[in-house]
């Protein structure tokens, strides 16, 4: 079994995790905005609600870049295979905004880390329903992870067409 069949593994994996999330995520932002909505406008007061929603959008934007990360669907700016013929060298630039990318997102790892540890050593927890943040902060970090096991796919893949290539 080799890397990238261990990747594809994984990817499935991650797949059928992150979709049912995404899709409960969806319909309970939808349905709390909607009850904050009526009872704002019926003038009865719901307290927590904003920190409830905050918390679930975090992670349903966070598993959003992932799942986009995964579906190769992200905003991307491949402007210089429009004006770059040479396929070989269009692959190289691919390779080098991976290789940056990835760098970059090793940098988020470390940052998300130091988020989430911060929060968990300060203790920081929601104003009204005591939700410690680490929960909603601890979205950046799985994210990050995972986007970098995205970039890892994507490097190897375009390391293999240039193999291909020559």
């Amino acid at each position: 079994m080799n890397v990238l069949s261990v990747i594809n593994l994984l990817d499935s994996i991650i797949g059928v995790v992150i979709k049912p999330i995404i899709v409960v995520a969806s319909l309970f932002i939808a349905i709390t905005l909607t009850i904050g909505i009526i009872c704002r406008s019926i003038n009865i007061p719901v307290f927590g609600l904003e920190e409830l929603i905050l918390m679930s959008v975090i992670w349903l934007y966070m598993l959003g870049a992932v799942l986009a990360s995964r579906e190769r669907t992200h905003l991307s700016a491949d402007f210089f295979q429009a004006f770059c013929k040479n396929k070989k060298v269009v692959k190289w630039v691919h390779l080098l905004a991976n290789v940056i990318s990835l760098v970059m997102a090793g940098l988020f790892i470390s940052w998300a880390y130091a988020l989430v540890s911060w929060g968990f050593q300060k203790g920081q927890v929601s104003p009204v329903f005591g939700i410690p943040m680490y929960l909603s902060q601890g979205g950046l970090f799985i994210a990050s992870i995972l986007l970098t096991f995205y970039l890892i796919r994507d490097l190897l893949n375009d390391v293999k067409d240039l193999m291909t290539m020559s």
